[in-house]
């Protein structure tokens, strides 16, 4: 994220048997800010197996889930914040 990429991801279940979702966490840049949301990936809808190593072609478009007044969790930072936290930077530089 910090180098561009519109989008990642953060693993946090891989479930190897039946048709347990494998979770994560899904973020995503975009106006300035970085938006997270919780993100499942059911083995039934993809049709290799899951790499938990490369999860990031099962991120897709971020749902805004206050404007679609979706029943689901999503929290967001500024990117400038983010960033600063990433590459240890005390921000902004009065504190």
């Amino acid at each position: 994220m910090v180098h561009g990429a519109p989008s990642s991801a953060l693993m946090t279940g891989v479930r190897d048997h039946g048709n347990a979702p494998h979770t994560m966490w899904a973020l995503w840049r975009e106006s300035g800010r970085l938006y997270v949301q919780p993100h499942c990936v059911m083995p039934s809808e993809i049709t290799a197996p899951f790499d938990p190593f490369s999860p990031y072609d099962h991120v897709g478009a971020r749902v805004p889930v206050s404007e679609e007044s979706l029943p689901m969790a999503e929290w967001s930072v500024e990117l400038d914040q983010f960033f600063a936290s990433v590459l240890n930077i005390r921000w902004p530089f009065a504190q």
